[in-house]
């Protein structure tokens, strides 16, 4: 495992979650929930880079924790918040394209699909999910 490779994940994590506070005070509820699911997708991969886990290459990171191997090495504190962990990583992971392009099918674009509410809860899901894995991750290899 290389550490840099590792905060390379948790920086662009954390640069996602900016955005997406941004994009809220902008308005853009879209782009809110399409920094939401890049966040919650680099804080897993940076957990699973850190333990050496393979991760699968989609974006379908959220299940790849549950698997006992990587389970096992998590600290206690982690475990518990898995099941939570994969919960909002799925739900995420199914606004991924209707937050990028809309309901093309419809013509109805993003932005007339989310509403602040909506965005304020995935941007605090993502930042729950960034916050737990950025403490695995600091406990685990302290920034040098």
């Amino acid at each position: 495992m290389e550490v840099r490779f590792v905060y390379g994940f948790l920086d662009r994590a954390s640069a996602s979650l900016v955005q997406a506070e941004q994009s809220r005070r902008d308005g853009n509820w879209p782009l809110v929930v399409s920094r939401a699911i890049e966040c919650v997708e680099y804080s897993i991969k940076a957990v699973l880079s850190a333990l050496d886990a393979a991760y699968p290459r989609d974006h379908n990171v959220g299940a790849a924790l549950l698997s006992p191997s990587v389970a096992s090495q998590l600290p206690d504190w982690f475990r518990p918040h898995l099941a939570r962990i994969q919960l909002i990583s799925d739900v995420l992971l199914l606004l991924r394209s209707r937050a990028n392009y809309g309901q093309e099918g419809l013509l109805v674009p993003a932005v007339e699909l989310f509403t602040d509410i909506e965005a304020q809860a995935y941007a605090s899901n993502a930042a729950e999910v960034h916050r737990l894995c950025q403490r695995f991750i600091t406990e685990r290899h302290p920034r040098q």
